[in-house]
């Protein structure tokens, strides 16, 4: 894994993390886990995830 995808998994595992056990909105969860945008944010949960940051706290 290169170190990008490393970052920016560990990223997506944060953001997983807080969208499950807070309800903050998803500005705040953007920038607590290191993303600089919430388009960045959507990018990588539709890469890995295939889904939206909303729709994964939905299920």
């Amino acid at each position: 894994m290169a170190p990008t995808q490393f970052v920016a998994s560990v990223r997506v595992d944060q953001a997983r993390a807080l969208l499950e056990h807070t309800d903050w909105p998803i500005d705040r969860i953007v920038a607590k886990s290191g993303f600089g945008s919430s388009d960045a944010l959507q990018r990588a949960f539709a890469r890995r995830l295939r889904s939206t940051p909303r729709e994964y706290r939905r299920q």
